[in-house]
């Protein structure tokens, strides 16, 4: 099962951070900073409408995520758009991994960018780290 977030399943991604983290191997030292920030800004931009986080659960358990933000005039790409949006934080547990839950998640993000009135969108390519600088930007 596969639901976008509320407020209350913030722990939950929270979560699925903390295990992205540990496996790109950083320690408890630069994780917990991190998710403190990274709480609080994902409490500000549901309250906002700014973003959308889908969460795969089995036995409601969560065991995937991926996350969109929206923004407006990108500051690294000359794409002149009003809003553009951005996929962020895909993951899926390692045990749960070669199931398509990614693509389905991807799926589901890039149709709620698209109802939000997004022109562009920016992301890395399926199956590189989410933890790298590298993006894709392409026009809606």
């Amino acid at each position: 099962m596969t639901a976008c977030i509320t407020t209350s399943e913030i722990p939950q991604v929270i979560a699925l951070l903390r295990a992205q983290l540990v496996e790109a191997g950083l320690g408890a030292w630069e994780i917990e900073p991190w998710l403190t920030k990274a709480t609080a800004r994902l409490t500000r931009d549901l309250h906002d409408g700014t973003c959308a986080y889908f969460v795969a659960y089995l036995n409601d358990e969560p065991i995937a995520m991926a996350g969109a933000l929206l923004h407006d005039d990108h500051p690294f790409f000359s794409l002149k758009t009003n809003r553009y949006g951005c996929i962020v934080d895909e993951y899926v547990l390692p045990a749960h991994r070669g199931r398509d839950l990614e693509k389905h998640l991807r799926a589901q993000i890039l149709a709620w960018i698209a109802q939000n009135a997004a022109t562009a969108i920016t992301t890395t390519p399926p199956g590189c780290a989410r933890l790298a600088v590298n993006t894709i930007a392409w026009k809606l």
